[in-house]
């Protein structure tokens, strides 16, 4: 799995270096802004399959759409904690896109 986020890329690598979640990310990618030529250009960077890539996070407007934009599948996890500005409506049920998934059942889900 790759940790892909956005923001001031020192600050953000410092954060995931003081997190516990090192050893299950074999990468880290850090982006000014998360939108789809930034989500594919990850894709191809790494050689993912994009019918096989998936996007989970909680803010519809950096992580679900740009990544459905992008071609890949994307999981809502929303958070009371997330930025407002980040809100933006959700997508339509559709087999590319799950929303409310506990973050512990999300293995199931794959």
């Amino acid at each position: 799995m790759t940790l892909f986020t956005k923001g001031h890329g020192e600050e953000q690598l410092f954060k995931f270096q003081r997190s516990t979640l090192g050893e299950h990310f074999h990468g880290v990618r850090v982006v000014a802004e998360k939108h789809a030529a930034a989500y594919r250009e990850i894709v191809e960077s790494e050689a993912m399959q994009p019918e096989r890539t998936w996007m989970i996070g909680n803010s519809p407007k950096s992580d679900i759409h740009p990544a459905l934009e992008a071609g890949l599948g994307a999981v809502l996890i929303p958070h009371e904690r997330t930025w407002s500005l980040s809100w933006s409506t959700c997508p339509p049920s559709r087999s590319d896109f799950a929303s409310s998934i506990a973050s512990r059942s999300c293995r199931s889900f794959f």
